[in-house]
């Protein structure tokens, strides 16, 4: 939950154009990081079933972080699995091999947050 929301923070900048390449690289990291964090768990459901159920007291927090998950990492093209791309890219060693991983893994990151995505109603559905 706290990734998501510095994600957001950092994606956006809130913090103005000085910090914008600081931010820009925040926002890479905090993407790798969740990403990291859902192909660590061996059981998606259960994860999807404890992550959602931490919002009980508070279900606008809830809707606000998974309106962000789903923001950022509902599509390929989302701004989520862009910056994880650039993590990869910048942290990975130069080359077409390099270009073909990046694409994989991105694609691997995709398959596996389409599981713990929330459900979209058709109202809902952009």
């Amino acid at each position: 939950m706290l990734k998501l929301l510095a994600l957001y923070d950092r994606y956006h900048n809130i913090r103005g154009p000085e910090e914008a390449r600081h931010d820009r690289e925040e926002a890479q990291t905090h993407a790798a990081d969740i990403v990291a964090v859902i192909k660590a768990r061996p059981d998606l459901a259960e994860f999807h079933a404890q992550f959602a159920g931490q919002f009980g007291a508070d279900p606008e927090l809830g809707k606000r972080v998974n309106t962000i998950l789903s923001d950022f990492f509902r599509e390929v093209t989302a701004a989520g699995y862009l910056l994880y791309e650039e993590y990869l890219a910048a942290t990975l060693p130069t080359g077409r091999a390099t270009q073909a991983e990046v694409r994989e893994e991105s694609a691997r990151a995709h398959h596996i947050l389409q599981k713990i995505l929330p459900e979209i109603s058709a109202p809902e559905m952009r």
